[in-house]
């Protein structure tokens, strides 16, 4: 007897294009944003520091409207986001950069 193996796609990585940065706190950078690939709360993106250190950022909040946050997003809707992470507020982004990250385990 011969078992069949169902092959799964693998998953897209989350992708986002950043139009600009909407304010920073300390450990925390929120930007407005237009999805590329699905996004999910929990996704990491990883950056540089401007001294070259690298730092994974973990997206903590997907706001679709004011006051109308969701755990995830489809590709291409314009959205809110917070990432989290060491130093995300010094972090440095460039407005219309595409951002692509990965999927935790």
């Amino acid at each position: 007897m011969t078992e069949s193996i169902m092959e799964t796609p693998a998953a897209e990585a989350p992708q986002f294009y950043l139009d600009r940065v909407l304010g920073r706190r300390p450990g925390l950078v929120a930007v407005a944003a237009r999805t590329y690939a699905e996004v999910r709360e929990g996704d990491r993106f990883r950056r540089t520091t401007p001294d070259g250190r690298e730092v994974e950022l973990v997206l903590l909040e997907i706001h679709k409207y004011r006051g109308v946050r969701l755990p995830q997003l489809e590709a291409g809707h314009g959205c809110g986001l917070v990432l989290s992470g060491p130093d995300a507020d010094q972090l440095p982004f460039t407005d219309r950069e595409v951002v692509t990250g990965e999927r935790p385990a």
